[in-house]
C-alpha cells in the first residue's frame, strides 16, 4: 500500500472512531430517559433514537476495518495477522450486538437479547488482546496494557458496578480510553514500526 492510500485509511479510520464519538454523545442529548450513570450505552436502543445508535455501531465498525487495513500493511507478522483475524472475528460480533438490541428491562428473554449478551462479552475483551499481539509491546507503553486491565474488570465485576450504580459510567469510561488508544494507532504509521516474529518492536529503518 502506497503513502497515498496508507495517509487515506487513516482519516477513514479518525472519521469512523469520530462518528462513534459524535453519535453517542449525540444521544445523550437526544435520549435523557437512558441515566449515563446506572445504564450502558445498549440502552440506548430502547430509547427514542435507536437509529442513531445503530448508526454509531456502524461508524465504529468502519473506523476499525480501516485500522486492519493499516496494520496489514505491510506485509504483517504472524502476531500481526492473528490480530488482524481477531479484530474481524470482534466487527462480526459488534455487527451482531448492533442489530439483536439488548431486552427491554424486566422484559422476557428473547434470542436477540441473548446474542447481544454473548457478542458484548467479545465486543469488550478481544480489541485490547488484538492489538496487544500486533504491537508487540512489552511493558513500556501502558496504554495498551491499561486498556486490556479495564475490559477485564468491566466484564467480570460488571455486576458490582451495576450494584453499586455507576455501571453506566464505567462502561463510557472504558469506552473513551478505547477510542483514545484507537485513535493513537490510527495515526501511527504502519511503517514506523516492524513487529519481528519474537514479538519485539523493532526499527524498520535500521
Amino acid at each position: 500500500m502506497n503513502a497515498r492510500a496508507i495517509s487515506a485509511m487513516r482519516w477513514v479510520s479518525r472519521i469512523g472512531l469520530a462518528g462513534f464519538v459524535a453519535a453517542i454523545a449525540l444521544l445523550h442529548i437526544l435520549s435523557p430517559e437512558v441515566d449515563p450513570r446506572t445504564q450502558g450505552i445498549s440502552y440506548y436502543a430502547h430509547g427514542q433514537h435507536p437509529g442513531v445508535l445503530l448508526a454509531a455501531f456502524q461508524s465504529l465498525a468502519l473506523g476499525v476495518l480501516s485500522l486492519i487495513v493499516l496494520l496489514a500493511s505491510p506485509a504483517p507478522s504472524r502476531p500481526a495477522t492473528l490480530a488482524i483475524g481477531i479484530l474481524l472475528l470482534w466487527t462480526g460480533l459488534m455487527e451482531s450486538a448492533a442489530w439483536c438490541p439488548m431486552d427491554s428491562p424486566g422484559a422476557a428473554p428473547t434470542l436477540a437479547g441473548r446474542i447481544h449478551m454473548v457478542a458484548g462479552l467479545g465486543v469488550f475483551l478481544l480489541p485490547p488482546a488484538a492489538f496487544l499481539l500486533a504491537r508487540g509491546r512489552t511493558g513500556r507503553d501502558l496504554m495498551p496494557w491499561g486498556v486490556l486491565g479495564a475490559s477485564v474488570v468491566l466484564v467480570v465485576f460488571n455486576g458490582a458496578w451495576i450494584r453499586l450504580g455507576v455501571g453506566g459510567l464505567f462502561q463510557r469510561g472504558y469506552w473513551v480510553l478505547m477510542v483514545a488508544w484507537w485513535l493513537r494507532l490510527g495515526c501511527e504509521s504502519p511503517h514506523a514500526r516492524t513487529t519481528g516474529r519474537e514479538g519485539v518492536t523493532t526499527s524498520s529503518t535500521r
